[in-house]
């Protein structure tokens, strides 16, 4: 017998858009979060066995364990479900394991956790690493073996998951307050006075023995490099500065 299929029909199958269903991305059962605005492309996994696919609309609701990932020139802008916000730049990926706990699997991320009270702090992940966070503005780049940490405000304890890290610790204590003072008094005198301070600092701390600690306080205005498991002290370069301003625009 032949079997008729109306034209309407027939191109409704064959283009489908490659997108994920709207029934699945706004499930709103206990949510972890909602994408708040974008540009460009993200794609989400819902689970570690599941496919990436093209997030179509804003306001997906995302959950835990799901993988959110930026595509080339492309953002994400996110509010989380206790209040905090988070920015995705470009080509960078972020696992949701709890509430409270995430990963920065790769690329540069910028966090402003909510000052509330918590039972214990939410920590950011990268590799060989955990961020333990209370009420605190930062940014996250990883590289891969190496990362940064710029800490806008608030505080950051970094523990190490595998070997210590190695460091000049009495170098880098008096240095940090002196690179925090000299931020809030020479703003715009950055790129003469204190990047020449910093390079000065750098030549420093190659001198005498390393310690080695498990983990390490970063304070205000000042970041760090973690390569090959030894931490440096460095500067927030203004263009980094500048990125903590996508923070207010949503």
């Amino acid at each position: 017998m032949k079997i008729t299929i109306p034209l309407i029909a027939l191109l409704s199958i064959l283009f489908v858009k490659p997108v994920i269903a709207s029934t699945t991305i706004n499930k709103v059962e206990n949510p972890a979060g909602q994408l708040a605005k974008y540009q460009g492309e993200i794609l989400i996994r819902q689970d570690n066995k599941s496919k990436p696919q093209l997030i179509d609309e804003t306001g997906a609701f995302l959950h835990i364990g799901n993988q959110l990932r930026t595509q080339k020139n492309s953002e994400a802008f996110i509010r989380w479900i206790d209040g905090s916000k988070i920015v995705m730049k470009e080509k960078s990926q972020l696992s949701i394991n709890a509430i409270d706990y995430l990963d920065v699997d790769n690329g540069s991320v910028i966090f402003d956790i909510a000052k509330i009270q918590r039972p214990k702090p939410v920590r950011v992940g990268v590799k060989l690493a955990i961020l333990g966070i209370r009420g605190t503005k930062f940014m996250v780049i990883n590289q891969g073996e190496n990362y940064n940490v710029y800490l806008k405000e608030g505080d950051i304890t970094i523990t190490s998951l595998a070997e210590d890290f190695k460091i000049y610790k009495n170098q880098i204590k008096s240095q940090m307050k002196q690179f925090r003072e000299q931020f809030e008094r020479e703003a715009k005198q950055f790129k003469s006075d204190i990047e020449s301070d910093y390079e000065e600092f750098k030549r420093e701390t190659k001198k005498g023995h390393a310690e080695l600690v498990n983990e390490f306080k970063l304070i205000e205005s000042t970041g760090i490099e973690i390569s090959d498991g030894i931490i440096t002290l460095i500067p927030i370069p203004k263009q980094i500065d500048e990125q903590f301003n996508l923070l207010d625009s949503f």
